[in-house]
């Protein structure tokens, strides 16, 4: 009879954290296990490090509402959640950035923000 070794998982990498696919994202030694709503908003936010990803494309593809039938306050209350989250398990909950009216972005090094002159 053949064994099967232990699970592989995906890892996806970014700075100094990591999405892996058993929901978990590590920030350096620290860790956190995610919902898997907001694993998939992690995740999907990933994939356009420091770039804005509007509110109506989360709603499409991580809440997989059609468009036009939800509205904003259901990302609002899960980012809150998510930092809340992060926070308690000591990791900066920065790691997700509000973009006023343009929505939301993953920040793989969170303070670490360059400013324009």
């Amino acid at each position: 009879m053949r064994r099967s070794g232990p699970p592989v998982h995906e890892v996806v990498r970014l700075g100094r954290v990591a999405l892996i696919s058993d929901q978990t994202l590590t920030y350096g030694a620290r860790s956190v296990r995610l919902t898997p709503t907001e694993f998939r908003f992690a995740r999907y936010l990933a994939r356009w490090p420091g770039q804005p990803v509007p509110v109506a494309d989360l709603l499409e593809h991580v809440w997989r509402y059609p468009q036009g039938t939800a509205g904003g306050e259901v990302v609002r209350a899960h980012v809150r959640n998510l930092r809340a989250k992060l926070r308690d398990a000591g990791i900066p909950p920065d790691l997700i950035r509000t973009h006023r009216r343009a929505g939301y972005s993953f920040e793989p090094s969170p303070g670490d923000r360059r400013r324009k002159s």
